[in-house]
């Protein structure tokens, strides 16, 4: 946790996080947690957040389930570093992806700020796909998440790993894509 405190200290001084709640996810490659937003304000003095909850996710690349890490990443090719840089580069790069992407109209978490090996995003309320049992509209769904794909090639991007992992779905059946490699 000291890495992640230096980079959480630097959100809590740029107004973005009032303090971490829970974790809400570990995977091989981040750690999730929900935080109270902070008081940052816009240009006309209006809160920026309105007391929604955010979101900060701290890059773990390089744990034990997942040592072929340098052979994966095309940014990692033929260096020999430690895992804290490599979270920190694929941290940055998923910071800007996600940025360009949210600000062309794609269905992503709202970036906000990046530190570090830490984003701090919006909490998206829905639930992982892998969790959904049933859909009242599987076909429209389908069609959905196809769209999706089709979006991201007209615009030359391969998602990477899009499957139900990295990928939301709320009580309207909207999709979120998460989680940018």
């Amino acid at each position: 946790m000291g890495y992640d405190y230096l980079a959480l200290k630097v959100f809590m001084k740029r107004g973005h996080i009032k303090r971490v709640l829970t974790q809400i996810g570990v995977g091989k490659e981040s750690d999730i947690y929900i935080c109270d937003s902070g008081d940052k304000v816009d240009d006309d003095g209006k809160s920026v957040y309105n007391g929604e909850p955010l979101v900060i996710k701290f890059a773990r690349l390089g744990r034990t389930s997942f040592r072929t890490i340098k052979d994966n990443r095309d940014y990692l090719k033929g260096r020999s570093t430690n895992w804290l840089y490599m979270s920190r580069i694929a941290s940055l790069k998923e910071f800007a992806f996600m940025t360009a992407l949210h600000a062309r109209g794609f269905p992503t978490p709202t970036p906000f700020d990046g530190n570090r090996h830490g984003i701090v995003m919006s909490l998206v309320k829905a639930y992982p796909m892998v969790s959904i049992k049933g859909l009242s509209e599987p076909e429209v769904v389908y069609h959905k998440l196809i769209d999706q794909i089709i979006n991201f090639a007209e615009h030359g991007l391969v998602h990477g790993d899009f499957n139900e992992f990295n990928l939301m779905i709320d009580d309207d059946e909207e999709i979120t894509v998460i989680d940018f490699p």
